[in-house]
Parts: C-alpha cells; structure tokens; sequence
C-alpha cells in the first residue's frame, strides 16, 4: 500500500475500524495453533518483545529474560524494538549468564499485546512454526478490546503479570490455559543524580514518572500535580519532580502538562529518557512516589519505588492491589468513570477507570512529612515487595507454566 492510499483509508475509516480492517487481514495471514502441541526439548526458551524499549513491555521482556536464565533456562533473546520503529533507548542486552542473542529454540515468549502480537508472528513466521508460542500480555482496563478476541488462537499459553489483567484475559481465553507470572522487579540501580534533580538539604521530594507511550489520560499526571498543589501549595521546602518519558505524545499532552507546572517554583519537569543509573538515582533520592494513575496492568515503578523503601501513594485501583495493602501502602480512594482516552488502543472502550480523589491524595502527603512514618510505611513496603516478587516465587509460576508444555529443567532450583 502506498503512502498515499494509506492516508486516503486513514481518512475514510475512522480508527475503530482501520484497527478491525488491520486485525482481520493479519488474522488471515497468521496460522492457527494446536492447543495440544509439546515439545521435545528441555530447558529452553526464547524472549522476544521490544527489548531495547525504556517501556513497561519493554521492561518486562527484559526481567522475563534474565530470571529465566538465573533459574537455569537456557534464554535466546529477539529484540524487535526497531522492527516497531520504537525508540532505542537502551542499549543491547549483554549476552552471557544463559542469555544469547538469537533464537534459542523451545518455547517463544512473545511480550506484545494483541493486536501487535499476531503482527509479530508475520515477521518471525519462519520461527514459530511446531513450537509452543506463549503471549505475555498486560491490559489495564476490566474488560479487553473487542479486537484481542480473535488473537487467542494464535497462543498455546497466555502470561499475565497480574490477577487484575489475568481476570480481563479470562473473559476470553477459551480452553487457552492463562497463568498468572508476575514481573520480577528489582531495585534500581543508583548512579549519580542529574543537577537538575538537586535540591537543598531538608528538602521533601515527592516524584511522579509516566510515558507518554504508556497513555497521559490513563498515567494522570495532572492528577498528581494537583494534589502536590492542595497539599503544599507554593511552599519551597518541598518539590514534586515529574519524570517524563516516551516518544509519542498525542497532540496537547505535553502542552497540557507544561501549563499545569507553569508559574510553580517547587515543580520540577523533566522530559526524556534517562539511563537506568540516573533513573535509580532519582527514585532512591526521592521520599515519596506518587502514582494517581487511573488503571495499571502492574505497576512497576511503584515495585521499584517500594523495593527501595519508599512510600508509595497510589490509587486504589487494578493491578497494583496485587502488592499494595492498607497495611503497607498509602492508598487514595477513587470513584470510577467511564474511559475517555483519544488513543486507538482505547478507542471504542466500554469500560470504566479510576478517578483518585485528589483530597485524600494530597492529605497522604502531609501525612508523610513525618519522617518516622515514611520510614516505618517504606520499610515494610522494602520487605513485603521483596518475599512476594522473589526469584523463588517467580520460578514457581514460571517452571509450572513451562513445565505444561513440556519445558522442564535439566536441574532445579535458582542460581
């Protein structure tokens, strides 16, 4: 199709149906799998997904790759980061530690939502054939789009790094077996922290990071914004830092962003992507993580944030629930309301998300100026985050999901 007569469909079809006229000619295209296909190979497995991306999915493509091979996987790697025209913002995985590059036979974990999963099947179309395919997805709303129904039978397994977006799939898994293995998130590591994060001692730092990429509506970083403003004002011995990222903001996002921090001494906007020791740098400086987003699949700068003892603030709402308690987490109560996002992934949902209260979200934070509470709320984060996302209890849900398809170990038990 030509530039021309793409941009001729674009505006003929509005972007509900383009999506459905894409979908159905790449089904056609895609064969079906047997749902009682085995393996004879033991102990590999291959990842696949955007793995050079700073996204959520990048991310978990990444952490599924490692912890495979420190269980003792044998783990090829196929980065589709630029086949996606997605930004490189990390470098290539380092092989080594039972990661290669390349295709490593067994089972493919293939870590893209449909509609681009069935997509991805086409380019690698000479790989997947008699082998078990598993797609790893991550929906953030209740229900999943009209459009991922007719991809379940293109998957042998279905992965869900949550009980919230497991509850979604099942809806329409069928007699496709759908197990839960959450994202193995460890703490960041801390490098040098970027002069324009520095702030003077005594400081409160509250800290929000979203990606464009990842949805401005459904992130809500306006939310966050105004319950720093209810809660401190123009006070100067407190400063929220927003860490922007992503390649692809729809028009007036970033616009929006810029004029809700306009005029604000004690708001600091970062855009871009930062390297992962400047990242951790900026999490570990940071007393507070604030996250009032209005749907999550996981969560996992909020994993990350609690990993190194911070209290995190959060709606309470979908799949961080997994890990947040009333025991161990700030959570601010939320009324639901219907999905209103101009992105094509939500285009025509009927589903309803979260809307946290800013007044509850803003008193948290006062609440947290008391140094002896974060410490207590971040310590008992640090240490419930840590037994319940452990390499041992990963290897349990993965090993179980491999081991029925016929993937088993040579040897058990963790690096």
């Amino acid at each position: 199709m030509t530039s021309l007569s793409r941009r001729f469909v674009r505006a003929l079809l509005p972007p509900v149906l383009r999506s459905a006229l894409r979908q159905s000619l790449i089904a056609l295209a895609v064969p079906k799998v047997r749902l009682d296909a085995s393996w004879p190979e033991t102990g590999r497995v291959t990842v696949a997904g955007l793995l050079r991306s700073a996204t959520g999915i990048g991310h978990g493509a990444r952490q599924c790759a490692l912890h495979l091979a420190a269980l003792g996987y044998e783990v090829g790697t196929i980065d589709l980061t630029a086949a996606w025209d997605a930004a490189l913002d990390l470098p290539p995985m380092i092989p080594g530690g039972g990661i290669r590059s390349g295709d490593a036979g067994g089972p493919l974990i293939l870590h893209l939502n449909p509609p681009y999963y069935r997509k991805a099947l086409l380019q690698l179309r000479s790989r997947i054939r008699h082998r078990p395919l598993i797609g790893y997805w991550n929906w953030e709303l209740a229900e999943i789009p009209g459009n991922w129904r007719s991809a379940f039978d293109h998957v042998h397994q279905i992965w869900a790094p949550s009980r919230f977006t497991a509850d979604a799939l099942s809806d329409g898994a069928g007699p496709v077996p759908l197990h839960i293995v959450p994202h193995l998130v460890a703490a960041p590591a801390v490098g040098t922290l970027p002069d324009w994060a520095v702030t003077p001692d005594g400081t409160l730092i509250v800290l929000t990071v979203f990606s464009y990429s990842s949805g401005f509506e459904r992130k809500n970083p306006l939310g966050a914004i105004a319950a720093f403003r209810v809660a401190f004002g123009e006070r100067q011995d407190v400063r929220l830092i927003i860490k922007a990222g992503g390649h692809d903001p729809a028009p007036g996002e970033r616009e929006r962003l810029e004029a809700a921090v306009a005029g604000a001494a004690n708001i600091t906007l970062h855009h871009g992507a930062l390297d992962p020791g400047t990242y951790g740098a900026l999490m570990a400086r940071a007393d507070i993580l604030l996250s009032l987003h209005r749907a999550e699949g996981f969560g996992i700068p909020l994993v990350e944030a609690m990993r190194l003892g911070k209290p995190v603030v959060a709606t309470a709402w979908s799949s961080n629930l997994d890990f947040m308690t009333e025991a161990i987490g700030c959570l601010v109560p939320c009324d639901l309301i219907p999905v209103d996002d101009p992105r094509e992934a939500y285009a025509g949902a009927r589903s309803s998300w979260a809307d946290a209260r800013i007044e509850a979200a803003a008193d948290w934070l006062r609440r947290l100026q008391d140094p002896g509470l974060r410490a207590a709320i971040g310590e008992a984060s640090r240490r419930h985050v840590a037994e319940l996302y452990s390499l041992a209890s990963y290897g349990e849900a993965a090993t179980r999901a491999l081991g029925a398809l016929g993937c088993v170990l040579k040897r058990s038990g963790a690096n």
